[in-house]
């Protein structure tokens, strides 16, 4: 059985019904999988991890955990190796001159990352020029994307599914770590990044601070940098931080 935006459906069940009737569900379909096993199997698929909703709930009072008999999988953007071929064979079907190809597709790749709505929307403006697309067309249009303020790559989203999903108090501190990381040309150390933070009108204590760093690593917003330094956190999503600069100097 699959169940698509079946976080959503939750979500919604668990504000018009109260967290009772969402964990009786959940708690019916464990049964489910238990006694039949050898008969059916649930994929729940959903725009918003199931964890968001199961830590709703958690802070409701409900201590149980009705799908620790399941595997959660991230689906990850595309590799840069398919989203460049993506982006090329997007390319062929527009004025784009054959040799310039390869190294359209590897900007395309480079400035949007491995998402294919948003490969899709550059080459579909790139092929609205009516003439041979330049490197710096794409660099142009994927500026206009991000300041488009009709936003059509819901970018706004990352912002508004924080009002949604998270407490007040969590809300206000996220918006604050998340500024002050947009403003940083490169990932930013924990230690310098909690200063920053105790130096804004809002100044969350340490345990606060680590709370909300591992609730935005969770929910995709950000994510540990690789290096042998100190230990450091950057957007997960450089077109997303892009955004985030300049929606919210």
């Amino acid at each position: 059985m699959l169940l698509d935006e079946f976080p959503l459906m939750l979500h919604n069940l668990q504000r018009a019904g109260g967290q009772d009737t969402a964990i009786q569900l959940l708690d019916h379909l464990r049964a489910l999988r238990l006694t039949q096993a050898s008969r059916v199997r649930f994929l729940f698929t959903g725009s918003i991890g199931l964890h968001v909703v199961l830590r709703s709930l958690r802070e409701a009072g409900n201590a149980n955990d009705p799908v620790n008999d399941m595997m959660s999988l991230t689906v990850p953007p595309m590799a840069d190796a398919h989203t460049t071929h993506l982006a090329a064979a997007l390319l062929a079907e527009t004025l784009a001159e054959p040799p310039d190809i390869p190294d359209l597709a590897a900007r395309i790749v480079d400035q949007v990352g491995g998402f294919p709505y948003y490969v899709h929307h550059v080459v579909d403006q790139l092929d609205q020029l009516r003439r041979p697309p330049t490197l710096d067309d794409v660099s142009t249009t994927v500026e206009s994307l991000i300041n488009d303020p009709h936003d059509p790559a819901n970018l706004k989203y990352y912002v508004n599914r924080l009002s949604q999903y998270y407490t007040d108090s969590q809300r206000s501190l996220a918006l604050l770590v998340l500024d002050m990381i947009a403003r940083q040309p490169a990932p930013i150390p924990i230690p310098t990044l909690l200063n920053l933070c105790k130096h804004q009108k809002q100044s969350p204590d340490d345990e606060q601070f680590r709370d909300i760093l591992a609730l935005l690593a969770e929910d995709h917003y950000i994510e540990p940098a690789t290096s042998s330094g100190p230990a450091s956190y950057d957007f997960r999503w450089q077109l997303v931080k892009r955004w985030w600069a300049i929606a919210r100097p």
